[in-house]
């Protein structure tokens, strides 16, 4: 008659209080789960069993309780989490929201998120938020990319009108250094700044030509025909003479006169009068 070696065997729950000897397994025969001791640890250490030839050809399925957490350890040190919710966190104990990926040590209130930062409060996440749109948090404001669409400075939880500000050719996590950057201010009647930081002139291409310039001496040059569908404003006043500082083409008027530059230092006016 062939000879039968049995093991330390029980409830999940009573194997859990054990502490088996080095070497020692032992088998839950509930959950079906084999254990290795380390004459240390109660419960001892569980062992992973596995086909390896279908864990190359088919999926496999881990049924576990409900609320019952899976870990991963290395070295003895958990290293991934996969509760009973479906969140998994890596490097981090995961909390609520079904299908939360956590890494780091990150919590968020959104389901579905990738999130970095501080357990118990939201640092940076990206999450689906609705169908085909996308958003990149952190702890006041977000990012939302949606089709067509792209909101920036967006505050979490609020509709207010916030301001927003993008720096192009920045140094890296540095906001103080940019070469340029597009502001607009918070309100509904804010205002949109262009900044040029360096020492280059702001243009304004159509089909790749240039129409339009704004010098870093404040000076502005149109390319094109200017048509003005309001009143043309010049300069009120009166040249000191006729060899005044002037630029030519600069235009101003007084009450009695209108003054052409027309060549450096060179002024020329002609009378006006009432009709």
């Amino acid at each position: 008659m062939a000879t039968k070696l049995l093991v330390r065997r029980g409830t999940a729950s009573a194997l859990s209080s054990l502490v088996l000897d080095a070497g020692e397994p032992g088998w839950a025969s509930d959950s079906k789960l084999l254990v290795v001791g380390d004459g240390s640890t109660a419960g001892g250490k569980r062992v992973a069993m596995l086909d390896v030839a279908q864990a190359f050809t088919q999926a496999q399925t881990i049924n576990v309780a409900s609320g019952t957490v899976q870990t991963w350890q290395v070295d003895g040190a958990t290293k991934m989490i996969l509760d009973g919710s479906g969140n998994l966190g890596i490097g981090v104990t995961p909390t609520a929201d079904n299908g939360l990926l956590q890494l780091g040590n990150a919590t968020t209130t959104k389901a579905g998120a990738v999130a970095w930062g501080p357990q118990g409060a939201p640092d940076t996440f990206i999450y689906r938020s609705a169908a085909g749109t996308i958003e990149l948090a952190g702890t006041a404001y977000k990012t939302i990319i949606s089709g067509r669409y792209l909101e920036i400075g967006v505050a979490n939880g609020s509709t207010a009108d916030e301001n927003c500000i993008i720096d192009l050719h920045a140094s890296e996590a540095t906001q103080s250094d940019y070469s340029a950057r597009i502001i607009r201010d918070s309100g509904v009647n804010g205002n949109l700044d262009i900044v040029n930081s360096g020492g280059g002139s702001f243009r304004l291409l159509t089909s790749g030509t240039l129409a339009l310039t704004v010098d870093t001496s404040q000076r502005t040059t149109c390319n094109g025909d200017l048509i003005l569908a309001a009143k043309l404003i010049t300069t009120f006043g009166t040249p000191a003479s006729a060899s005044a500082a002037g630029t030519a083409g600069q235009v101003i008027a007084d009450t009695n006169y209108i003054y052409i530059c027309t060549a450096t230092n060179t002024w020329k006016r002609v009378a006006i009068a009432t009709w």
